[in-house]
């Protein structure tokens, strides 16, 4: 299903559980690793050269932890996991950057403890991850205010830590907006560079570039935008990385999202014209360098 027709209506995840594993000696298994690893190829060999950074909201977790009866707690792990299952297979697609908001400034309108659990179990989370990442050669940059004070016990620390553990990865980066709001980014870009003596905001030396050094991570155009959970509106997710990208609205909850859904949404991306306020779309300009 490609994603024109899945932008027209929200996918009933009211009966969808997140699948169990196959036996994984079973003949049915090997038939659909082969099949998995035949869509991946195809998958890659569009996306190549057309998507560098994809962004993706991940918002729905409580929606599908009402709809089947599972505690809020539980319907945040589930989409935890599900993160964790989008960053291998993007791995997999070869896609060089992807960044996902995972949890925001505004969230803290809701339950405290609420929040603060997530925020804990997100820790914990992440650490038990960071030999997987390590394997698969996942760079992991977290982006937000992790110095909250409303944060647990050694919050930062721990994103420190995995960092740390990960600068050496090459094959893909993850930045993951924990705590994160676009206008406070923006806010504290500006703090930056208002606290850096060697700029004075000198109005005809002070680049786009320079005021990008001082937004949170290293990358910054973003190609793609996901949202699920069927909002269609962006929040302030990352709005200045965002202004040339392509926006995709979906409506199923991010526990039940599908690889396979992912996929879709990544073709009908390379099926885009792209021309950036030009006449000529990007995928012919790339193709007349060549």
């Amino acid at each position: 299903m490609y994603m024109d027709e899945m932008e027209t209506r929200c996918f009933d995840d009211s009966t969808a559980m997140p699948s169990t594993p196959h036996d994984a000696t079973s003949p049915s298994l090997c038939v659909a690793d082969c099949d998995q690893t035949r869509s991946h190829r195809i998958v890659t060999q569009r996306l190549k050269g057309r998507l560098s950074h994809l962004a993706i909201l991940l918002d729905g977790n409580r929606t599908f932890a009402r709809n089947h009866g599972l505690a809020i707690e539980d319907g945040y792990r589930l989409g935890m996991l599900k993160g964790f299952e989008a960053v291998f297979h993007c791995v997999k697609l070869k896609i060089p950057v992807l960044t996902m908001w995972v949890t925001s400034l505004e969230n803290w309108s809701r339950q405290k403890d609420e929040i603060f659990g997530l925020h804990q179990m997100v820790q914990v989370g992440m650490m038990e991850q960071v030999p997987n990442f390590q394997t698969a050669g996942v760079k992991v940059i977290f982006i937000g205010d992790r110095h909250d004070m409303r944060l647990p016990d050694g919050f930062a620390n721990t994103l420190d830590t995995i960092e740390s553990a990960t600068a050496h990865c090459t094959q893909m980066v993850v930045q993951l907006a924990i705590n994160y709001s676009g206008r406070d980014e923006i806010r504290r870009a500006v703090m930056r560079a208002a606290l850096d003596e060697q700029h004075r905001f000198r109005k005809e030396e002070f680049t786009l570039a320079e005021f990008e050094s001082y937004l949170d991570g290293v990358h910054h155009e973003v190609d793609l935008v996901i949202r699920v959970g069927g909002k269609k509106r962006l929040s302030g997710f990352l709005p200045y990385q965002v202004a040339m990208a392509e926006l995709m609205f979906i409506g199923t909850t991010w526990p039940a999202m599908t690889m396979e859904e992912l996929d879709s949404c990544l073709i009908s991306f390379c099926e885009r014209e792209r021309t950036f306020g030009g006449n000529v779309p990007l995928t012919h300009m790339r193709k007349s360098k060549d």
